[in-house]
């Protein structure tokens, strides 16, 4: 298979698009392990070593990388990596704000699922043809991300998921992980509850009554196991379901506030600006702009 690195590609690290994919080969021996793409907390990131070797650990377990592995790494989680100098790959990372943006309903690409994936299966082996496929998904994401305007960072970012399914497609199919990547209960429970219920309960008080434990306790845990406060993910959702109602079009915004819950149109327009950073009427001609939508 040849690689993005031995072709020379450009290489994405967009903080503001939410993703990047940056090769190994543009670190030195020693240095990858303080590189920020890595020691990011509110992202997750892939180490995959398409050739060579390297010492990673992960915990403070000793882990001997294999050829074409995927290394899974969830926000919050720190990890050290050193790569030998025939080591050749990629890191791959996506934040929070990106998979919610760019979920669908019922995604596999939820960040409940992704979190429960990447902490039940921290590496996986990919097939000589899925590996293909995969490197050939992120020449595509880099190619577009390369072009200049907003059509060709939503191209890179559709590439993106694109690469983030096969991924999670390998991930179901291994075994659980042997190495121990523990996290408490409480942070699944409470990212499950969030999926099924942002709509209706937008308090973390609720969802901590709901779990037994104090508002501050579950903030604390939450915090420190994904990188995102236990309030921001409930914000993360509702953005997310917004956005996806103005990509569906033909919906004004007293209606997507009444589906989300909100009873006051002033209250939600309050919410999302603050949440998101944006307008949702600003947002709305944006993406009609861009999308054809009336």
């Amino acid at each position: 298979m040849q690689t993005i690195q031995q072709q020379g590609s450009n290489v994405s690290a967009d903080k503001q698009a939410g993703f990047g994919i940056v090769p190994l080969d543009k670190f030195q021996a020693g240095a990858l392990s303080s590189h920020p793409v890595l020691t990011h907390t509110g992202c997750y990131r892939i180490v995959w070593i398409q050739q060579g070797m390297g010492n990673y650990s992960i915990n403070d377990t000793p882990v001997q990388p294999g050829w074409n592995h995927l290394y899974c790494f969830c926000p919050g989680q720190p990890i050290r990596f050193v790569a030998d100098a025939a080591c050749t790959g990629l890191v791959i990372y996506c934040s929070e704000a990106f998979l919610a943006d760019h979920q669908d309903k019922n995604d596999m690409l939820s960040t409940y699922q992704l979190y429960k994936n990447f902490k039940r299966h921290c590496s996986v082996p990919l097939p000589a043809a899925t590996a293909a496929a995969m490197n050939n998904v992120l020449h595509l994401a880099l190619a577009q991300d390369s072009r200049r305007g907003k059509p060709g960072a939503i191209l890179a970012a559709k590439y993106l998921k694109v690469f983030l399914l096969y991924l999670v497609e390998q991930l179901l199919k291994a075994p659980v992980a042997s190495i121990s990547c523990t996290s408490s209960s409480l942070s699944f429970k409470y990212l499950e509850l969030v999926e099924m219920h942002f709509a209706a309960r937008k308090s973390v008080s609720a969802y901590a009554k709901d779990l037994y434990v104090t508002p501050n306790h579950l903030n604390k845990i939450v915090k420190d196991e994904t990188g995102l406060t236990a309030r921001q993910h409930i914000q993360q959702k509702i953005v997310s379901a917004a956005k996806r109602e103005i990509n569906l079009g033909g919906i004004s915004m007293k209606q997507v506030a009444a589906q989300l819950g909100f009873e006051d149109m002033a209250h939600f327009s309050k919410f999302f600006k603050k949440a998101s950073g944006i307008n949702f009427s600003c947002l709305k001609k944006d993406l009609s702009r861009h999308t054809g939508m009336a």
